[in-house]
């Protein structure tokens, strides 16, 4: 028979991933089905639709597959219809479908046909990559201590001894590139995130040994993300805004050689991610989800400077940053449960900087050396986790300065690069700012 339609039911798995066959419209067979009736046997949790012998020939059956699952796909192959004849490319098509993480084309192996994972849902394999910047803001908001306010404890400045009070702003852009090994699902990643950051220094705090700079500061930022998969097609874009406040205490010595600053930030996070997969047969699938989420990140950095002339030093530099992001459970347009498993990291950097200045200006280039100590990300989506790992070593080159427009105004600047041995992530970042004293 030809252009028949049928429905029933199709229990096909393994008792975590199970379809239900909806509806069909059937070709012709040949062979002990008979010529104007179809028997469907379903065999529960072997996903077989069985023909009881003979080939299929004649037009091509489309299935329509529904999930009826009552746990969380786990990827593996589902039987649909086992043939015991032979049948040929084309006899069966389906529509690209979704269960849990997965996604699923119908193929054919053998004589038999079957669902077969081909990808991850687009939201599912783009959540990890959103935890991993979300993160990443929160350390952009930190910087070290000369990309946030520029270089306070030189002897150059208008008092002598820091910068004094006074009320600063800078702005911020960074690009991020993250390849395939940086994520379990073969997921790559760009990212451009923009910040403007405000804050007030209060100087004047003097002990025996030095004194002390106290700050309080505020941000907003926006990070826009292309996440591909592992073919590079691009799957989703996450949009995520991030807004907080902070505060730093920073110690120079009496000298004017060696500093400590430690910083603490606390940002929270609105996420939105809409994502489209193209199944092998035109089929496509969107979805969006949108979230919430609160993170804080904490910066202890010290370096001492070594004068090797009037103009010149050496600054040695170490820098350790933990940060963490987390991201309130929630649930995809689809139905795809996501939420976050581990959303902790920690960072070193060692660095040395050579450093120059004249009466009103200041110059700087540095080299560092940053481990991360702790680069993993994990997220859970409908039972499946995904992670992105940013651990290992990278290098990083800055150069920066600044210039004393007034003897209470001065401008600064840096611009940074870095690149991992391990994780294929590479950044770019920059930032422009300004303080006033008083």
């Amino acid at each position: 028979m030809s252009g028949s339609t049928v429905s029933g039911a199709i229990n096909a798995g393994d008792g975590d991933d199970e379809f239900t066959w909806s509806s069909g419209t059937l070709g012709a067979f040949d062979g002990g089905i008979g010529s104007d009736t179809a028997t469907i046997t379903a065999a529960s949790y072997t996903g077989s639709e069985v023909l009881d012998g003979g080939d299929v020939t004649g037009g091509t059956t489309t299935i329509a597959v529904a999930d009826v699952s009552s746990g969380d796909a786990t990827g593996n192959d589902v039987l649909v219809v086992d043939v015991a004849g032979t049948s040929s490319a084309g006899d069966f098509v389906s529509p690209t479908i979704s269960s849990g993480a997965y996604l699923y084309d119908l193929n054919q192996v053998g004589s038999d046909w079957y669902l077969q994972s081909s990808g991850f849902v687009p939201t599912a394999e783009s959540f990890a990559p959103a935890l991993s910047v979300a993160q990443d803001m929160g350390r952009d908001y930190l910087g070290n201590l000369w990309e946030r306010v520029g270089h306070r404890e030189t002897g150059w400045s208008a008092n002598g001894r820091g910068d004094g009070s006074g009320v600063w702003g800078r702005a911020h852009g960074k690009l991020l590139d993250a390849g395939s090994g940086a994520t379990s699902s073969g997921a790559s990643f760009e990212t451009a995130h923009g910040f403007l950051q405000a804050g007030v220094d209060f100087a004047g705090f003097d002990l025996d040994e030095g004194n002390l700079v106290l700050s309080i500061m505020g941000h907003y930022g926006n990070s826009d993300t292309d996440v591909a998969n592992v073919i590079g097609g691009k799957i989703a874009n996450v949009d995520i805004n991030g807004y907080g406040v902070g505060g730093s205490v920073t110690f120079y010595n009496e000298a004017q050689t060696f500093y400590l600053d430690a910083v603490g930030q606390a940002t929270w996070y609105d996420v939105d991610i809409d994502s489209t997969e193209f199944g092998l047969n035109g089929s496509e699938r969107t979805a969006h989800a949108k979230t919430d989420g609160f993170g804080y990140a904490l910066s202890l950095e010290a370096g001492y400077r070594h004068a090797i002339s009037d103009q010149w030093a050496f600054v040695p530099q170490g820098q350790l940053i933990y940060s963490k992001a987390d991201f309130d459970n929630t649930v995809d347009s689809e139905g795809v449960a996501l939420s976050v498993l581990d959303g902790d990291n920690l960072e070193g950097r060692i660095g040395i900087a050579l450093e120059g200045h004249s009466d009103v200006s200041f110059g700087y280039f540095r080299l560092n050396l940053i481990e991360e100590l702790k680069g993993k990300n994990q997220v859970l989506t409908s039972g499946t986790k995904f992670t992105t790992d940013f651990s290992g070593t990278s290098a990083e080159m800055s150069a920066g300065g600044s210039f004393l427009v007034t003897p209470s105004v001065r401008l600064y600047t840096d611009i940074t690069g870095r690149v991992g041995f391990k994780n294929e992530v590479a950044s770019a970042r920059g930032t422009i700012g300004a303080k006033v004293n008083w």
